[in-house]
């Protein structure tokens, strides 16, 4: 974050990254279709949760603050840098956790679900 054009850049990436990321959702191309419906629930958003955790249980589980800029900021205690930062990533992973196992619950049952016929 101290330099700009750098901060810059990472933000671009992350957005780019995203953009890949959603990609099989929410495609418009027909060239580079979306996944097949019960694939794209199920196995997709299972192995997208796996990365968040891991890199969300590395930053709870740090036992020092991970971004200078962040360690110098002011704050009321010495341990208020570590749980504003396990408040955080906890504020993200949850949320987002859920929300892919809600997909994936969707499409868990769908297609175990009654059959008509």
């Amino acid at each position: 974050m101290a330099i700009h054009p750098v901060h810059i850049v990472q933000h671009l990436m992350f957005m780019t990254v995203a953009v890949l990321m959603w990609w099989p959702f929410l495609s418009p191309l027909p060239e580079l279709p979306r996944l097949a419906y019960p694939g794209q629930m199920l196995y997709y958003c299972f192995l997208m949760s796996i990365p968040m955790s891991i890199v969300s249980i590395y930053i709870v589980m740090a036992d020092q603050v991970l971004y200078p800029a962040y360690a110098s900021a002011p704050r009321i205690s010495a341990s208020a840098r570590w749980r504003t930062s396990a408040w955080a990533v906890s504020f993200m992973w949850i949320p987002g956790g859920i929300f892919f196992y809600l997909v994936a619950d969707r499409g868990l049952l769908q297609v175990g679900g009654p059959r008509r016929g």
